[in-house]
């Protein structure tokens, strides 16, 4: 009996030290699941992080959350541990390259995927990612290579419309055309290459092509709003306002509500004729723009000053529109400036007088510039000019109660110059 009890007592010790455990790990990944499940991946990351051992299956969905709560440095630092223990997993290298993308790591985020292409020379999604970095670092030779490489092995849509662009980048616009036409022999649904191939040809002024290859997509698909933007605006670069006018409607209706396309119809009931739904559409795309859009202020205002009772509206949005064309006088200021210190640079001193006048009437307060205009009279020896720029350079600081060091130097050196010039015309006068 005592016997017995021993063994019982020895089977419960084993029990407390091995059973429970087990028990406890699988209420933790019963709860990991829970968390994940519930989106609560902060909850999740804790619980993994109380494991005694972490499995692989257990570090991907660490991963997964971490990607989740946007913590991509979290994320590097875990994918740089799961490479550690297993170096030839393409799918980690991606992995990481992915994380670096979302930091604006470009350039790791390549270094990561050359490491994947290694291990997967074929693979064609680490090639797409490395042709998006090479085309949006304006890489165009590298992507043009790299399309050229993959369209050797098997033609891609990706791959016609990587190279198609990266001829269009590097002004080279019929091999341009050739490949996206060859894009679209391939696929006649790839909306994608009808974009790129008919805002080519609205940038060649070949409208009727554009016209032609956006009509034939939108027979197969009516939905699509780019490419509908695209041939709406191909009709009004053609003049065809009846047309255009029928298809802005129609994206209207289609939902697009954005201020270009208001801008847009409006101006096609302005050639219709129809002043006051021009009007309306025009006055939506300048609340749309924030009335921020000179183009669209102004054609807002020559709306509403045809428009009985509007002139008000119209004198409005026509004096919005007067303010954002001006230039900004502190910048045009400064641009003038340096424009004069260029022609001084190269002794082009009347050109300078005028950069410098031009200067002067965006800050007509400027006593420097009044002072320069005067030094370059003197150096060409126009004492009539010099004398009437130094007057007016004493002039303008005669009220100032303190001078800088630079200005006092500048008056001091103006004094003497116009005394010089009294005396050489006493002088002249015996």
């Amino acid at each position: 009996m005592k016997q017995r009890n021993s063994y019982l007592f020895v089977i419960l010790c084993w029990l407390c030290t091995y059973g429970f455990p087990v028990q406890a790990q699988d209420v933790s990944l019963q709860a990991i699941e829970e968390a994940i499940n519930s989106y609560n991946y902060r909850q999740a990351i804790d619980l993994i992080g109380r494991l005694d051992s972490v499995t692989p299956d257990l570090q991907r969905k660490k991963l997964a959350a971490y990607k989740e709560l946007n913590r991509y440095s979290d994320a590097v630092r875990l994918l740089n541990e799961m490479i550690a223990a297993d170096s030839l997993n393409t799918h980690l290298y991606i992995e990481r390259a992915n994380c670096y993308l979302m930091q604006n790591s470009d350039n790791k985020a390549l270094e990561e995927y050359g490491k994947a292409l290694e291990l997967a020379p074929g693979n064609t999604y680490i090639r797409t990612k490395i042709g998006q970095l090479y085309f949006r670092n304006e890489q165009y030779e590298e992507a043009k290579a790299l399309a050229e490489t993959m369209l050797a092995g098997d033609t891609t849509q990706y791959a016609l419309r990587l190279l198609g662009d990266c001829y269009g980048k590097t002004e080279q616009p019929d091999s341009a055309l050739f490949i996206y036409k060859r894009a679209l022999e391939r696929d006649s649904s790839d909306y994608a290459a009808v974009l790129r191939l008919s805002n080519l040809y609205l940038e060649m002024d070949s409208v009727d092509a554009a016209i032609r290859y956006t009509d034939e997509y939108i027979a197969l698909d009516s939905l699509n709003l780019p490419v509908n933007r695209v041939n709406a605006f191909a009709y009004f670069q053609k003049e065809q306002f009846r047309p255009a006018l029928d298809k802005y409607r129609n994206l209207s209706q289609l939902g697009d509500n954005t201020a270009n396309t208001n801008y847009y119809l409006g101006l096609c009931y302005l050639k219709n004729d129809s002043l006051l739904k021009a009007y309306e559409c025009l006055d939506m795309a300048n609340k749309k723009a924030k009335e921020k859009n000179p183009q669209i202020l102004t054609y807002l205002g020559i709306t509403a000053i045809e428009m009985p009772g509007y002139a008000t509206e119209g004198i409005e949005a026509t004096k919005k529109a007067i303010e954002l064309i001006m230039p900004d006088s502190t910048l045009m200021f400064s641009l003038y400036n340096t424009l004069a210190k260029g022609f001084v640079m190269r002794r082009e001193l009347k050109e300078e007088i005028v950069a410098l006048k031009t200067s002067l009437s965006y800050n007509p307060q400027s006593s420097v510039t009044l002072n320069h205009i005067a030094y370059a009279y003197d150096i060409l020896k126009d004492n009539k000019n010099a004398v009437r720029y130094y007057q007016l350079f004493l002039d303008s600081i005669s009220r100032r109660e303190k001078l800088s060091g630079y200005m006092q130097k500048l008056k001091d050196a103006a004094e003497e110059r116009l005394q010089y010039y009294r005396e050489e015309e006493f002088f002249k006068g015996n």
